[in-house]
């Protein structure tokens, strides 16, 4: 298990996740969710979930922001 926090910059802003994950869990059918905790410019207050999901040869990341 690993525990983090990222950043992710995007074109209009950027955007501050948290969560625990196993890496292995990206191999999953439905991926890993982890927490969208705030950000800057457009995404200052926002919140929602990222998925993460092992697509050959990447890991695809999807956000749903709120």
């Amino acid at each position: 298990m690993v525990a983090f926090e990222a950043t992710n910059n995007l074109n209009k802003g950027m955007i501050n996740t948290q969560g625990v994950i196993r890496f292995n869990d990206f191999t999953l059918p439905n991926g890993v969710t982890f927490a969208i905790v705030g950000g800057t410019r457009k995404y200052k207050k926002a919140h929602g979930a990222v998925t993460g999901k092992f697509v050959a040869p990447d890991v695809l990341f999807t956000f749903r922001v709120f």
